[in-house]
């Protein structure tokens, strides 16, 4: 089974207390299970809990959903799987992922 992962997993080091203590547990808990996950290397989920103005944040969310969506779509996993606050959540976004 191929696990698609949103957790937070962002390449820059932010501000923001935490949020990437997850990565080595369930990362290696899929693989152990015989599993696989995947991830979309150009997506910085932890951006969305950055402070940062209602434009940027909605700027972050359009392009962090596009991105996915379109990763998605050429990789086609068996489940989607994530931890996101709720303004981080396009529900039109989760709607095509469906």
């Amino acid at each position: 089974m191929k696990f698609f992962l949103s957790f937070l997993q962002s390449p820059v080091r932010h501000p923001v207390p935490a949020y990437d203590f997850w990565e080595h547990y369930l990362k290696n808990g899929i693989k152990e299970a015989g599993h696989e996950w995947m991830e979309c290397p150009d997506v910085d989920w932890a951006k969305g809990l950055v402070p940062q103005s209602v434009d940027m944040l909605n700027q972050w969310r359009a392009d962090a959903w596009e991105q996915t969506i379109n990763y998605l779509k050429n990789n086609r996993p068996d489940v989607f799987l994530s931890y996101l606050y709720p303004h981080q959540v396009d529900v039109s976004a989760v709607k095509q992922i469906q």
